[in-house]
């Protein structure tokens, strides 16, 4: 019987428009979705709640995608709303967060398209909260029976709005409210610049924005750009070392094993696989999705496999949660290798 999904995305940029006038694209049938309609709608008047005055008429601000999937039965599902134009149903949320992951999958797929036929630089992939699924910045949906059609001057919505940075408990380190003592204080500290932590905090946010692929890039910088800054020759009055510049050199295109491995220990004593293996070996399967983007542009079931994730087909907020974590253990590992060497 299928199930149709109609939602409505608040778009974080602009596109712009021959014509103040709704255009509609009718994508072709996947396996995933039988019909797969986006609408782009003008800045207009008529879409009061969506307008902007401070935009001409040929903007599009907002998109609606109507969409309906054959791998959902409406009929498992019981009526939420029942009036004179529609019956919404009731999606379970671990129902509606899979359909929605594929129906963003989809829609990016053909941005991607859009952005380089149109040469408008600034289309980029749509973000997606994983603890909600809100798509963009503002999310509203409802779920319908297959041929039931669609009234261009009615919408009875759910409402999601992209949350996390209000809702979502600490990560890793505390998250604190401000005050007026820390708005205060913050004039009185200085951050030492290392690019690490930019990259590793950029991480943090394509993390709860649901790119994933970007989550994998940005690791790695994270983890190149630490583990060079910690071990600079210079700093231990180490920069005349044969032995260490052959390291050095050699060790550009093996990151892991030459230098969490190879040139920790010559430096300190220990490496990270001799203190913690685990920890290692996560490094290894970051390097190895990282690696996979690089030369591919994908991440296989393959090597999801051979990491470990044998019942996954993608890249998984759990499984990015669970890296991010691991990584964050591991830098703080190796300071504890550094410190205790030092002292």
């Amino acid at each position: 019987m299928g199930l149709k999904v109609l939602t409505l995305i608040k778009l974080p940029y602009t596109l712009r428009m021959k014509e103040s006038k709704e255009i509609i694209a009718k994508l072709k049938p996947t396996n995933e979705f039988s019909q797969f309609n986006i609408t782009f709608y003008p800045n207009s008047q008529d879409y009061e709640e969506y307008y902007n005055p401070h935009y001409p008429n040929n903007s599009c601000l907002f998109i609606e995608i109507e969409a309906v999937t054959e791998l959902y039965d409406a009929g498992n599902y019981k009526v939420y709303d029942n009036n004179d134009y529609y019956h919404t149903l009731e999606v379970p949320e671990e129902n509606r967060k899979l359909i929605f992951e594929m129906l963003r999958k989809k829609l990016n797929s053909y941005l991607q398209a859009l952005n380089e036929h149109t040469k408008m630089f600034w289309i980029e992939d749509l973000p997606m909260n994983p603890l909600s699924s809100t798509i963009g910045k503002t999310n509203q949906f409802m779920f319908l029976n297959a041929n039931q059609e669609v009234k261009t001057s009615s919408r009875f919505w759910w409402k999601t709005l992209d949350d996390y940075q209000i809702e979502l408990e600490a990560i890793g380190r505390s998250i604190y409210s401000i005050d007026e003592s820390i708005v205060n204080k913050c004039d009185q500290l200085r951050v030492l610049g290392h690019p690490w932590r930019t990259h590793l905090n950029k991480a943090k946010v394509a993390l709860f924005e649901s790119q994933f692929n970007e989550f994998i890039i940005y690791c790695s910088i994270a983890s190149e750009s630490f583990i060079k800054q910690l071990t600079m020759p210079k700093i231990y009055g180490l920069e005349n070392d044969i032995i260490l510049k052959k390291l050095v050199r050699t060790g550009n295109n093996k990151i892991v094993d030459s230098y969490y491995n190879v040139i920790l220990k010559y430096i300190f004593g220990k490496s990270l696989e001799d203190v913690n293996p685990n920890l290692y070996k996560g490094m290894n399967t970051l390097y190895q999705f990282r690696n996979a983007l690089m030369h591919n542009g994908e991440i296989s079931k393959k090597e999801l496999k051979k990491a470990g994730y044998q019942d996954e087909e993608d890249l998984t907020f759990s499984i990015c949660k669970n890296m991010f974590e691991s990584l964050d253990e591991t830098f703080s590992t190796v300071l504890e290798i550094m410190e205790s060497k030092i002292k």
